[in-house]
């Protein structure tokens, strides 16, 4: 039994890339269409890289693992390539930039940099470090060496939320924050990925998930998927925090709202990886047949994990805010508000969610990235003016919420074409 053939594993990659960049210029050109005004336009070219990001995650690696198997490409030629090429990227400029911190001239030039296109930086760094580890998963999975790239991943991650609050601390200085910050997690991401490459290429055996790795392909697209999409939801929600604030306030809470955002970050990330588990045992193969029954019931499970932690986060940020800052702003974002839209936001989501995965339609799988960035224009333009930053964050959530079940609907159905 072949999972992902070739020729269906590079088909599917070109039509979701197609699809995903169709997409991304649909929503520039509506985006452009409804001129300035428009708030939030600063994440457009967030939006476009996103999208790329993950039709990029979710076809490229059955591609990659195709080309290995047929020897089309040098294993050791692609980790060496790609371990000089993170260690340099990291190392350089990550000292340029802490270099340039310490210059108290060049300290207005970061700040302008870091305002206008920390976004953009973050999310092409973001694509660089997906990309990185697809290569390294299936690489891995080709060598019979299953990584565990989620729990890697969590770590990053984890490193990520501990090295921004480092940085507050240490670097109080009104935007100069997010450039730090993100040249140094991507230092923390070079090294951590050195390391690996390093274990991989020493033959060195490494710890695996409780599956066969016959299933790693499947494995592959859960993890480049769900733990992606939220990873990137809370990078996404942290960073816009930290514009939000920094703009807007200003004040000395600055450090104690980040570093609860990112507890909120490292705790659904954790919540995650239990759902995300489950629904990687759920897929066990008997007499060459994939019980479905047991994939079904795991999938409520898995709804009923992102349900909660959907509801969690809101709950602790409507506390947060509650009591971090001040009257004016509780005036209008009472707690009440916030927890009525997270429960409305959930309810419109999870049947829809439902219905994809258990109808498992193969040609929303085609158009999730189009009209998912679409969804994403439109609900920034109706929720960012009365929401503000929450607007922002509901957004993506929403979408990306889109994305990801029609992705694994899509691939639910594939598989089954190929048992």
């Amino acid at each position: 039994m072949k999972w992902l053939p070739d020729h269906r594993g590079s088909r599917l990659f070109r039509v979701e890339l197609a699809a995903g960049l169709i997409g991304a210029f649909i929503s520039l050109f509506l985006a452009k269409s409804w001129g300035p005004e428009w708030q939030g336009q600063w994440s457009i070219l967030n939006n476009f890289t996103a999208t790329v990001a993950m039709v990029v995650t979710a076809g490229l690696p059955s591609v990659l693992i195709s080309l290995i198997r047929r020897k089309k490409i040098n294993e050791a030629s692609i980790a060496k390539r790609l371990l000089n090429y993170l260690l340099t990227m990291g190392i350089v400029i990550g000292a340029i930039c802490f270099i340039l911190t310490l210059w108290p001239r060049y300290e207005f030039l970061i700040s302008k940099l870091a305002y206008h296109t920390g976004g953009y930086l973050l999310m092409s760094l973001q694509i660089l470090f997906i990309i990185a580890m697809n290569i390294l998963a299936a690489w891995a999975d080709a060598k019979n060496k299953l990584a565990h790239v989620s729990s890697i991943r969590l770590i990053i991650n984890i490193a990520l939320g501990f090295a921004v609050v480092i940085c507050y601390f240490i670097y109080q200085k009104e935007m100069i924050l997010l450039v730090t910050a993100v040249w140094y997690v991507f230092i923390i991401q070079s090294v951590v990925m050195a390391l690996i490459m390093l274990q991989i290429l020493s033959g060195t055996p490494i710890q695996a998930p409780s599956i066969n790795t016959q299933h790693s392909v499947w494995s592959l697209i859960a993890q480049s998927g769900w733990i992606y999409l939220l990873a990137d939801f809370c990078q996404k929600l942290n960073y816009r925090l930290d514009i939000w604030f920094l703009s807007a306030y200003r004040t000395t809470d600055q450090v104690g709202i980040y570093s609860v955002a990112a507890s909120i970050s490292i705790f659904l990330l954790l919540r995650a990886r239990n759902a995300q588990r489950t629904l990687i045992n759920s897929f066990s193969i008997t007499d060459e047949q994939v019980n479905y029954k047991l994939i079904k019931d795991e999938t409520k499970t898995l709804i009923r994990e992102l349900a909660g932690i959907i509801l969690l986060f809101l709950l602790a940020a409507s506390i947060l805010f509650y009591f971090f800052l001040g009257t004016e702003y509780r005036a209008g974002y009472p707690i009440l508000y916030l927890l009525v839209a997270g429960i409305f936001f959930v309810s419109l989501t999870m049947p829809i969610s439902a219905y994809f995965v258990y109808k498992n339609i193969p040609k929303y799988n085609l158009l999730s990235a189009a009209t998912g960035l679409i969804i994403n224009i439109v609900l920034n333009r109706m929720l960012i003016p009365t929401w503000g930053i929450w607007g922002a964050a509901m957004a993506s959530l929403i979408t990306y919420l889109a994305i990801s079940v029609t992705l694994y609907g899509s691939y639910l159905k594939l598989i089954k074409s190929q048992v």
